[in-house]
């Protein structure tokens, strides 16, 4: 399998909720290996953090930058985060992505000739749904992993013979749609969303499963800080559920098995 793509997020701190809404979307990515994330939260007591940061700028292929008023006003940001990542790019050792999360002047940044997300820059905040934001974002991100990683393949690799199918996750899949369906049915859904990933590489219902996969993630968190109540946490499992076997029925007739 190819080497998970390296990210690394940079964000202002009091954007800190917005990265973590990235992190969970992000990680149906995370848990099929296609990515590997970093973000100064990854940093354990004591170690050097300002060396820490620069280490994983330097071992990066991806850098996110969270766009924000408060990310454009800060000072370490601009003069580390943001120099290091341009020279990088400079020397085509990673690429770089504006995610505008809260209305700010791109233009203000050496940042503004790079293509950012969500589509026309648009702003997380100010779209009605923001899970429909954070899956536009993550579908073009997705589109750049696939390339990267693709490329680490083609880069790499020798003559393919009939007998030798490269072990890539866009042309192996684990499990069937009626083993899948079948965790469905048993509640195993984290691993049921990680088959369906795999096996969606590159099909029509990659975008859905992976909305899917945000709403199961949010649904996880907010459990876990006990913000949901219980009777709403099930409702809207069984929605997730639900959705999941009717995109599996579509795959089906698709002539996905």
């Amino acid at each position: 399998m190819s080497t998970p793509v390296s990210i690394f997020i940079s964000y202002a701190h009091k954007d800190e909720t917005f990265k973590d809404e990235l992190r969970t979307h992000l990680k149906p990515y995370e848990r099929a290996n296609i990515v590997k994330i970093w973000d100064d939260r990854s940093i354990i007591p004591g170690e050097e953090w300002d060396q820490e940061i620069k280490n994983h700028l330097e071992q990066s292929e991806v850098i996110l930058f969270l766009i924000s008023p408060d990310f454009m006003a800060s000072g370490y940001i601009d003069e580390v985060e943001v120099k290091k990542a341009m020279s990088r790019h400079n020397e085509k050792k990673t690429r770089i992505v504006p995610i505008v999360i809260r209305p700010s002047n791109l233009k203000l940044l050496p940042l503004n000739h790079f293509q950012a997300v969500p589509k026309n820059a648009k702003p997380v905040t100010t779209w009605q749904d923001r899970d429909e934001a954070w899956l536009d974002v993550t579908s073009q991100l997705g589109n750049l992993f696939n390339a990267l990683r693709n490329s680490s393949t083609n880069t790499t690799s020798t003559t393919v013979t009939t007998n030798q199918i490269p072990t890539t996750v866009s042309t192996i899949t684990t499990q069937s749609l009626a083993a899948i369906k079948k965790l469905l049915i048993e509640g195993r859904v984290d691993e049921a969303i990680e088959a369906l990933i795999e096996k969606s590489q590159n099909t029509r219902f990659e975008d859905a499963i992976i909305m899917q996969a945000g709403r199961w993630n949010r649904l996880k968190n907010d459990k876990l800080n006990g913000t949901i109540a219980d009777s709403s946490a099930n409702m809207t499992a069984n929605q997730i559920q639900m959705a999941l076997l009717s995109i599996i029925k579509d795959m089906e007739r698709d002539g996905i098995m």
